[in-house]
């Protein structure tokens, strides 16, 4: 993936939409992105707006974030939807430890998703949780490395804590059970199905709380409302 300022990043974009576009048919037909249409979006970046610099992401502004999700859903619906599920679920790595967050956003062709609905339980055993849930609508989810999910914490006996506390848990792809749910009308080619952890240790280190945690990254990106923007995005 080349270094992309705004203009050049929006250039690349606008070069690949006629190949994207070219293989609209076959993504709605197989419900997902193909290779040959996911590859050009990769090396473009699109994904990896919202990683920060420090990690060799290209940590756009608001503005060419929105206007890159509006480029690719102009060439094609389902793959602008990825776009910006890919991207923004990127914010994340600016809310995790250094380590933590370049094993997960350090490699350049990774791709992130998951769903922010706290659908699943996180249970506490020392410094690990110890997952379980099912998430639907799961959008991208045959191109990502890691998935996450949202999950109300317990203590080890299974006790929830008042007010409740949701957190983001972050799973290596290989980790979770994919359930081919998605057989809708529109959109198809976004892939959206139920993904599911059954009894999964992750480390605390490897979860976020979106509504108070702070951002560890100082960039002005990360100091934007992060449902805020994914709801620009959509």
């Amino acid at each position: 993936m080349a270094d992309r300022s705004p203009k050049n990043l929006l250039t690349a974009i606008a070069a690949l939409a006629p190949l994207v576009r070219s293989h609209s048919d076959l993504i709605e037909r197989e419900r997902k992105l193909p290779q040959a249409a996911l590859d050009p979006l990769i090396e473009a970046g699109v994904f990896r707006m919202c990683v920060p610099r420090s990690l060799g992401g290209l940590e756009v502004d608001v503005t060419t974030l929105l206007s890159a999700i509006e480029e690719v859903a102009r060439a094609d619906g389902s793959a602008g939807w990825c776009t910006m599920i890919g991207a923004t679920s990127g914010l994340i790595s600016g809310y995790l430890e250094p380590s933590i967050a370049r094993e997960i956003y350090g490699d350049a062709r990774g791709v992130t998703g998951g769903v922010f609905a706290p659908r699943g339980h996180a249970r506490l055993q020392n410094d690990t949780y110890v997952a379980s849930g099912r998430w639907p609508f799961a959008s991208g989810v045959g191109h990502c490395n890691w998935l996450m999910g949202g999950c109300l914490v317990t203590d080890e006996n299974g006790t929830a804590p008042s007010p409740p506390i949701a957190r983001m848990l972050l799973f290596p792809s290989e980790d979770v059970v994919i359930h081919d749910t998605w057989d809708v009308a529109g959109l198809r080619g976004t892939g959206s199905h139920d993904i599911e952890v059954q009894e999964l240790t992750v480390p605390v280190t490897r979860s976020v709380d979106l509504t108070t945690d702070r951002p560890l990254e100082t960039g002005t990106l990360y100091r934007f409302p992060v449902f805020g923007l994914l709801a620009l995005g959509i």
